[in-house]
Parts: structure tokens; C-alpha cells; sequence
């Protein structure tokens, strides 16, 4: 919805004199089970890291590996845990 905001606004203030587009955002892609997924980078390489001091992963029929995945992502300077909510479902 954003995005089609975005296009309307543009189209209509183009023409106007000094206008600049916003930039792209880079897209990358990943892979993960053998799907291959789309991703921008909201923050960038330049902006400082997210005070973040641990994250929990929520119950998940695939938890064990969810908690796996987030580790691998964020290192070794984060703790991972697993919520002790169980899934139900």
C-alpha cells in the first residue's frame, strides 16, 4: 500500500523542477528449503547496530531449528533462547 502511495506522489511531482527520485533500496536474495527469497536492507551498512540483548524464539512446530537459524545469524554476541510458551497448534 505504501509502495503504491509512494508511485502516485511521485507521478504527480516529477515534472516539477529540481525533483529527485528516492533512491532503490538494493535487493539481495537468500535461500532457504530450497526457496529463494527477496530481501531489502531497511537500516543499511552505514547506520549503527540495534541495541539488541538477546533474542527469544516463539513456539513454532519448528522451533529447534528456528533457534538455530537466529543463532547463526546473529553470532555469537547475542543469546538465543527458546520460549517456554508451548505451541499449540
Amino acid at each position: 500500500m505504501a509502495l503504491a502511495a509512494t508511485k502516485v506522489a511521485d507521478d504527480k511531482i516529477k515534472h516539477l523542477p529540481g525533483y529527485k527520485p528516492e533512491p532503490l533500496k538494493a535487493e539481495f536474495t537468500t535461500e532457504r528449503d530450497g526457496r529463494s527469497r527477496h530481501h531489502i536492507s531497511l537500516f543499511g551498512k552505514d547506520v549503527a547496530k540495534l541495541p539488541i540483548t538477546r533474542v527469544i524464539v516463539g513456539p513454532s512446530r519448528h522451533q529447534d531449528k528456528n533457534t538455530e537459524l537466529a543463532q547463526q545469524i546473529l553470532g555469537t554476541n547475542i543469546p538465543v533462547w527458546k520460549s517456554a510458551t508451548p505451541f499449540i497448534g
